[in-house]
């Protein structure tokens, strides 16, 4: 939260009447500004003098420190709009990695689902070799070779569905890889989007200190021409 410097200054004016006090007559009706509620100088000014001092009040903040809080400001939007920024470019890795995390995932299923059918191949492979030796009274030349090739075939498929499998499995460390990125990606971007908040509630708070009046404009204001010390 940003305490807006609310500071006070004041104006003294010399009052009297000519006529009645014609000594004073040409500091009569000037305004002198100070910072602190002290007179600019003791009245009466002589043994007749009747005149006396109007104190105002003014309550604001000096321009300086409005430039200050102006700087301060923009330098804040500025900040806010990179934080935008990060936002921005976590939500859109966030989106990537959840393509292809589902992408990963997939191709994990597609292998496995490959995996199973060369597994399946393998034990139809088996078993038509085992039907063909069990089936042939007399084991020719011709029989054993497609035997043999019958029985070749199931390792083949074997390997290949490790082989899938294999893939598989990589495909799920890299999906989870994925995920844990995305993870990250998604905690980063919450913390960027509470900064967020609270750079969004400093800025008005600032931009509500800039809007109280600026002293040296009330006495200038006020006073005009007739103003001194200023």
């Amino acid at each position: 939260m940003v305490e807006c410097p609310r500071e006070t200054a004041y104006l003294f004016c010399h009052q009297g009447t000519p006529s009645d006090c014609p000594l004073c007559t040409p500091k009569i009706g000037l305004y002198y500004f100070a910072g602190f509620e002290k007179e600019p100088y003791e009245l009466p000014l002589h043994n007749r003098c009747l005149c006396s001092w109007e104190v105002i009040e003014l309550s604001g903040i000096f321009s300086a420190k409005k430039e200050e809080l102006a700087n301060e400001l923009a330098q804040a939007v500025a900040e806010l709009e990179a934080v935008n920024a990060d936002i921005d470019t976590c939500a859109a890795r966030i989106e990537e990695l959840t393509g292809q995390v589902n992408e990963a995932l997939q191709a994990q299923a597609d292998n496995l689902a490959a995996a199973a059918e060369w597994l399946q191949k393998a034990e139809e492979l088996v078993a038509e070799a085992e039907a063909l030796l069990n089936g042939s009274d007399e084991v020719t030349d011709a029989v054993q070779e497609e035997i043999d090739y019958l029985e070749q075939q199931p390792q083949e498929a074997l390997a290949k569905a490790e082989e899938l499998q294999d893939q598989a499995d990589g495909c799920g460390r890299e999906a989870e890889r994925l995920q844990a990125e995305k993870d990250g990606q998604e905690e980063m971007k919450a913390n960027y989007e509470l900064r967020k908040a609270e750079m969004e509630k400093e800025n008005a708070d600032l931009e509500g200190c800039l809007e109280l009046p600026v002293i040296e404009e009330l006495a200038r204001s006020m006073a005009g021409s007739r103003l001194q010390g200023l």
